[in-house]
């Protein structure tokens, strides 16, 4: 497996990285079924309420992953992770412990 660099996206660089990213994102909501479109993500994206998460080889794109809090109307709050990108099994292999983490930091069940 090559190595990349895995880095978050801060909400006040989604401007600046938006160019970059935009096909890739374009292929998630394209297998969302209605759920999500391209300005809703860029708008969540940049109000901090979502974070953007890109895999890089060099200062290429390779994947990336918008990580979300759900909560149900039960309460329950879960980490929705939405992928794309060519070498995404970046994202459920090396960095899987992380995802864990990131999901009980932010109080998921």
């Amino acid at each position: 497996m090559m190595k990349y660099t895995v880095a978050a996206v801060p909400y006040y660089l989604i401007d600046f990285t938006w160019p970059h990213v935009k096909l890739i994102v374009e292929s998630i909501i394209a297998k969302a079924h209605g759920e999500m479109n391209i300005n809703t993500v860029k708008a969540k994206l940049k109000s901090d309420s979502a974070l953007l998460v890109v895999c890089l080889d060099e200062a290429i794109i390779k994947g990336l992953v918008i990580l979300q809090v759900e909560i149900f109307d039960t309460g329950l709050r879960v980490l929705n992770l939405s992928m794309a990108g060519g070498d995404i099994d970046i994202f459920t292999g090396e960095y899987d412990s992380t995802l864990l983490e990131i999901a009980k930091n932010l109080q998921c069940d």
